[in-house]
């Protein structure tokens, strides 16, 4: 039995063919979707952090930012590694190697380099934009559009770090 499955995944290996760019396509959408609902995770859980549980007005603005950001960022990370290994990269070569415990620390290791980026941005986007009149008057739930402004833009940036570092680190 067990030689059967060893000789069934050796032939699934062999039969791996290049990934075509309709496949590339719908894997992209998908790597989106689940971008979009780690995102709605991350942007809840920063923003009940920031207003709520680590407030400026108690620790500090630079902590409440890194902290908030910190927490909200590491849960989307890990509900993105959840819908990744299950929905989103379905043409891999080894698909036992993309869902080890190795992959998952690399998973996790791109997720805190793009953490790094989003905080650097956030912080550095924190401390440009307030010259400019509009963004520190204007409010959206609570929050001046400055931080929101940083926070969208780091998306993008880290969204395709974490794509190109998974698609040729891990799910080959």
């Amino acid at each position: 039995m067990l030689k059967g499955m060893i000789m069934q995944e050796e032939l699934q290996e062999e039969k791996h063919e290049k990934q075509t760019k309709k496949q590339l396509f719908n894997e992209i959408l998908r790597f989106l979707i689940v971008g979009g609902i780690a995102t709605i995770a991350d942007y809840f859980m920063a923003y009940v952090f920031y207003h709520w549980l680590v407030k400026p007005s108690l620790v500090g603005e630079t902590w409440s930012l890194v902290i908030s950001t910190a927490v909200g960022f590491l849960t989307g990370n890990a509900v993105n590694w959840i819908l990744s290994i299950g929905f989103v990269f379905k043409h891999v070569k080894n698909k036992k190697e993309a869902t080890s415990k190795k992959s998952l620390l690399l998973f996790t290791v791109i997720g805190l380099i793009g953490l790094g980026l989003t905080q650097a941005g956030i912080l550095l986007g924190m401390k440009l934009l307030p010259t400019v009149k509009l963004f520190s008057t204007t409010k959206f739930l609570g929050e001046e559009w400055k931080w929101w402004i940083c926070k969208c833009v780091m998306t993008c940036i880290v969204l395709v770090w974490n794509y190109c570092g998974r698609k040729l680190l891990i799910f080959k």
